[in-house]
């Protein structure tokens, strides 16, 4: 009787602890819709990213990076450009050469620098459009969905089946929080958090600090070190599921935590 006591109870901790996980998410999630309701909606929307400007008048850009980037200004002047991918460059800032017709379109997407380690600020981009004989400057943000703010267990990595569901604690799993642009994981053997930077359907992470329980590695532990971290990596969401897409072409699939 009192094994079955103790189960019992340690039942209903996990399925307390469930229930205030997810109401902590949707109020965070809450949270984000206010602070980010218009980087949400254009998500929705197709755009990866978004800016504008008042140097030297007022402008607009949208950039769908799959299809196309959308400039205007206040003086009535349009231009689309079919997307064209970045050039890199040695500062790490991102620069596109697009044309409609004869007319070349330059934008230049830099990091801010700034002795603020506010997420809200680090979120900011520095950019600079070369049209027409003139240089427009402002500032842009890369859009994002707001269901990706969730925590996500492993269920499959190409065709191989990695989810354990009925025990959560030993699950894999990716957390994302961002309302502080983090990440943190486990891969069933050791936890791991790391700075990530969301580009619309692509998501930048970074370099990862591990708490070590062992020293032993696993398949899943090779893949993250190997091909997530300090990798930029297109993702997309559907029907509460969400695939991470890896340079070699595997899928890394989760479903979302209930």
């Amino acid at each position: 009787m009192f094994i079955f006591k103790n189960i019992g109870i340690i039942s209903l901790s996990f399925i307390i602890g469930s229930c205030f996980s997810n109401n902590k998410i949707q109020k965070e999630q809450q949270l984000l819709n206010k602070k980010d309701s218009l980087l949400i909606v254009n998500y929705k929307n197709g755009v990866d990213f978004i800016a504008e400007g008042n140097d030297p008048i007022r402008w607009q850009l949208k950039m769908d990076l799959d299809k196309s980037f959308d400039f205007f200004d206040n003086e009535n002047f349009t231009i689309s450009c079919t997307a064209v991918n970045p050039t890199m460059m040695a500062d790490e800032s991102e620069v596109y050469h697009a044309t409609s017709g004869k007319i070349a379109l330059t934008i230049k997407i830099s990091e801010q620098k700034t002795n603020s380690d506010n997420v809200q600020n680090r979120n900011n981009k520095i950019v600079e459009i070369l049209c027409n004989e003139k240089t427009f400057k402002g500032l842009g943000k890369y859009t994002y969905p707001i269901e990706l703010h969730e925590i996500w267990l492993l269920e499959r990595i190409g065709s191989k089946e990695y989810g354990n569901r009925k025990q959560f604690h030993k699950c894999p799993k990716l957390t994302f929080d961002l309302l502080n642009n983090k990440v943190i994981g486990f891969d069933g053997s050791e936890r791991y958090r790391g700075d990530i930077d969301i580009h619309g359907n692509y998501i930048r992470f970074s370099f990862f600090s591990k708490k070590h329980k062992n020293n032993l590695d696993n398949e899943i532990s090779d893949i993250i070190s190997k091909q997530v971290e300090n990798h930029l990596l297109e993702y997309y969401i559907k029907d509460n599921y969400l695939v991470i897409l890896l340079n070699d072409d595997r899928r890394l699939i989760f479903k979302k935590k209930n």
